[in-house]
């Protein structure tokens, strides 16, 4: 479980196609961890397969690269990272899974000092997103300040914008979305 309180970002040293899927090095962050551990990348539960003194590779199944953003990615590219909760972690942000509800498109932004993403949500998780409830974009967890009809739109203050990507989105660009874990639960069993 994480929290979608980004704490520090990867940069993508390698990406190479597997049989299984693909694997993908970046860059090892600080403190280190361990092969077995799971880590948040762009949203996205990822279990660190290999280490070295300056890099992790973690590996993504067909299902991951066919609901997310890793066929997109890049060398070069900057991932937000985020370690799993412990019991004895604050829970500063809201419960995120890492499992990724899909891909969708930013459809507008704004900058400082109102900044703001507007994404397009899919049909089929419409009903997870109400104001004021969380959503999660890139393992970014944010507040929704506006829905409409098919959109949603989160704000976004100068230390998000700084220390995630979501400082560095375009209109067009595609991000990983989860929705409230809450909400799918209750979705499910009313």
């Amino acid at each position: 479980m994480f929290t979608g309180i980004v704490q520090q970002r990867l940069t993508i040293q390698h990406i190479q196609p597997l049989a299984t899927g693909q694997s993908v090095t970046f860059t090892a962050p600080q403190p280190a961890l361990d092969s077995g551990d799971s880590i948040l990348i762009q949203g996205i539960c990822s279990t660190i397969t290999r280490v070295d003194a300056a890099t992790i590779t973690v590996e993504y199944m067909p299902e991951t690269i066919r609901c997310s953003t890793v066929g997109q990615w890049h060398v070069g590219q900057q991932c937000n990272m985020e370690t799993p909760v412990t019991p004895t972690t604050v829970l500063s942000g809201w419960i995120v899974t890492g499992h990724i509800d899909s891909a969708t498109t930013i459809t507008a932004l704004s900058a400082l000092p109102d900044a703001s993403i507007t994404l397009a949500i899919p049909p089929a998780y419409q009903s997870l997103v109400m104001a004021k409830g969380c959503i999660t974009i890139d393992g970014v967890n944010l507040t929704v300040a506006a829905i409409q009809s098919n959109h949603c739109t989160v704000k976004l203050i100068p230390y998000t914008l700084q220390h995630t990507t979501l400082g560095h989105q375009s209109v067009g660009n595609q991000v990983n979305i989860e929705f409230d874990y809450i909400a799918k639960i209750v979705q499910r069993f009313t």
